[in-house]
């Protein structure tokens, strides 16, 4: 590749030596005697490296430089300027707006060679970087498009209950993942599951998860032998330090008994809309999911009935963890209370105010991935 150099001085005689001389060692050299005429057409030539007189009637040296650098499409040129002011001062008032280096007149033909080589290795290792930076920014979009499309892309029709849910990551692919399963006509299957750290590690845990919970569920009806298998599973394919939180239900949409086990994850909280109380779905905690073998007693069956004029919230921790700062968490006081406060709202506009307030307290900056399942129950 051969880059590019504008060589920019009021001196035609200095113009022509460093461009005769940057030329013969294999750079493309377009000169100007004046810093606007390089100005022109500094998005056309798209040089890799600018060399400037620092004194220059009309925009000098200084002004010249902080135009590039102050400009996203030419901020990353490199820029060393030439003077014959050996003047602290100025040069460090040059460092602070961008340049790259300075270099004294009269000039030594091979520092001025070895300076230009330094900064344009640099360029192409900074160009490096960037591109690798940049694929690896498109295959992160590949796995959170993936992870997404792993994701229920509509919610159950049942016609005494209304579901609505919500979904976000921390980076562009997260740990967090919920579904609904529809096991037979009865009986719906509610998952909802946190791996723990965020990323892309996490997201093949999920992904795992989710591939396991396809397989079995069919088959399995119990949800702590759901819990028992997966937990093996993950602890035989696993071998870092990822583990998962997991809230499994089987809602009978008849008779609204779910049958429920809990691998460690945030209860699933039940408010009745007339009186405004609220319950915790509570029941025996088995460990995370990937941390440790486990008995088959680990995890149990624990079964709710659930009744008309009720809302049902399933959440990640993501939530209550919210941080406005390094003291102060949004907290599961702060989250009943909002749930409370929005109970007489349509489950929809419900979700939008509690996920408005969550993300304000937090300053819109997620510290870690948040999901939300609510249904409402007639």
């Amino acid at each position: 590749m051969q880059y590019r150099l504008m060589v920019v001085d009021d001196s035609k005689f200095i113009v022509t030596i460093l461009s005769n001389l940057l030329g013969k060692n294999g750079y493309a050299v377009k000169s100007y005697i004046s810093a606007e005429d390089a100005i022109n057409e500094i998005e056309t030539f798209a040089p890799h490296l600018i060399l400037s007189d620092y004194n220059m009637p009309g925009m000098n040296g200084f002004n010249f430089c902080e135009r590039v650098k102050s400009s996203e499409k030419t901020k990353d040129i490199k820029f060393i300027l030439l003077t014959a002011v050996d003047d602290v001062d100025a040069k460090v008032r040059c460092f602070e707006i961008g340049a790259d280096d300075y270099i004294l007149k009269p000039f030594n033909h091979e520092e001025v060679l070895a300076r230009v080589k330094t900064h344009i290795s640099l360029k192409k290792l900074q160009d490096d970087l960037t591109q690798a930076l940049n694929k690896i920014e498109q295959e992160l979009d590949i796995v959170a498009e993936i992870q997404r499309r792993l994701l229920p892309d509509s919610v159950p029709e049942i016609d005494n209950i209304k579901f609505d849910s919500y979904y976000n990551t921390y980076s562009k692919s997260g740990g967090d993942y919920f579904d609904f399963i529809e096991i037979d006509d009865n009986n719906t299957g509610i998952v909802i599951v946190d791996v723990s750290g965020h990323g892309t590690s996490s997201t093949v845990l999920m992904t795992m998860v989710k591939i396991f919970f396809s397989k079995v569920l069919n088959k399995i009806k119990s949800p702590s032998e759901v819990l028992y298998k997966l937990n093996n599973e993950m602890l035989n394919l696993v071998n870092v330090d990822k583990f998962a939180t997991i809230f499994y239900g089987i809602l009978n949409k008849t008779t609204l008994e779910m049958t429920f086990a809990n691998a460690a994850h945030p209860e699933p909280l039940i408010i009745n809309k007339s009186t405004k109380e609220t319950f915790e779905i509570s029941g025996k905690k088995g460990l995370p999911c990937g941390i440790l073998p486990v008995s088959q007693d680990a995890y149990t069956d624990e079964k709710v009935i659930l009744k008309p004029d009720e809302r049902i919230i399933f959440y990640t921790d993501g939530i209550i963890e919210a941080r406005k700062d390094t003291s102060d968490i949004f907290g599961e006081k702060r989250f009943i209370d909002l749930l409370v406060s929005t109970i007489e709202l349509h489950l929809d506009e419900a979700k939008n105010e509690i996920i408005e307030n969550v993300l304000s307290f937090a300053g819109n900056k997620l510290n870690d991935d948040i999901t939300m399942v609510m249904f409402d129950v007639y």
